[in-house]
């Protein structure tokens, strides 16, 4: 599982295919996470536009020492599990 960069139009041999490959991928990455995590990840995720600050934004919050932060996540995930 790479970290792939979004391709830049003007960097040496980088075609709008090249381009237009990364954004479908990305999209369909963004979409895959996106349907696995509970609803209150969701809601703090919904600003990220790549698969790649997703995944940063969800490595942040997962890691953060705030164990309040911890609880709620967890519970919410607990919660949706159950279908409350």
């Amino acid at each position: 599982m790479g970290m792939d960069t979004k391709p830049v139009l003007r960097a040496t041999g980088v075609t709008a295919l090249d381009l237009h490959d990364w954004i479908v991928h990305d999209e369909k990455v963004h979409g895959i996470i996106q349907e696995r995590l509970p609803d209150p990840l969701l809601l703090k995720t919904q600003a990220c536009d790549s698969a790649e600050e997703f995944w940063k934004e969800l490595h942040k919050i997962l890691e953060a020492p705030n164990v309040s932060s911890a609880f709620y996540i967890f519970s919410g995930t607990f919660q949706c599990s159950l279908g409350w």
